[in-house]
């Protein structure tokens, strides 16, 4: 199985957890993940983040639940 690897600075922090923000019916969804190893500026998550997963980038501010809006 090959290893999801993403940048750390996706990463946030809510209520203590460590997660990611994804994108769920045009909402802000957390999901706690579990970390592996790191390399230079990127981290593998062992669990809690899926292939199809769209994982906000720019996670700064936000909480679970908000709307969002796509932009290119």
């Amino acid at each position: 199985r090959t290893a999801i690897k993403i940048p750390s600075a996706w990463l946030s922090e809510e209520e203590g957890k460590i997660g990611v923000y994804v994108l769920r019916d045009g909402k802000t969804l957390f999901n706690k993940v579990t970390l592996g190893a790191y390399y230079d500026n990127r981290v593998e998550i062992l669990t809690g983040l899926g292939d199809k997963d769209q994982v906000i980038t720019n996670p700064a501010g936000l909480k679970s639940g908000e709307a969002v809006k796509i932009g290119h």
